[in-house]
């Protein structure tokens, strides 16, 4: 218990170091190193609680579990869908300034298990597909998939 004690203390004195010299002379710097302050207390006074309230401090703490694995895909599938959003906003701006009205623009995103990014390719649908593709490819590539939705809707 002593070992997690110290262990966390020397985790908090890194951090509030790392944030102090991040936030020094602003507004902030003085809210942040007082909650810092507040933490390493806690951290400190942690064994204590335990030795006079026994189970306490891991009844706390006792639903908080980490899965590496979810928190992995919840943070590629967040990864993607803001990639995917910034994409999105700079083939309407250039599909804009060329006047091609675009009804709508999906890029589709995976990421490697290297974390490479790979835009596997672009659905798009509007009345002018060669255009807005020609468009796409200068902005992502030559080698980009640019699929017309309105293709696959008629009959």
């Amino acid at each position: 218990m002593l070992r997690n004690t110290v262990l966390a203390v020397c985790m908090i004195s890194a951090g509030a170091s790392l944030l102090g010299g991040i936030v020094s002379g602003t507004r902030l710097g003085r809210h942040v190193t007082f909650t810092v302050d507040l933490i390493l207390l806690a951290a400190l006074l942690s064994p204590f609680v335990s030795i006079l309230r026994p189970g306490y401090v891991s009844s706390v703490f006792s639903d908080i579990t980490f899965d590496e694995e979810s928190a992995g895909k919840k943070y590629r599938k967040m990864l993607c869908a803001e990639t995917a959003g910034r994409i999105k906003e700079m083939i309407n701006e250039q599909m804009n300034a060329r006047g091609i009205y675009c009804a709508g623009i999906e890029p589709v995103l995976n990421i490697s298990d290297k974390g490479c990014i790979i835009i596997e390719c672009v659905r798009i649908e509007t009345s002018s597909p060669d255009a807005a593709a020609e468009v796409i490819r200068y902005c992502l590539g030559a080698e980009t998939e640019v699929i017309d939705e309105a293709d696959r809707t008629s009959p």
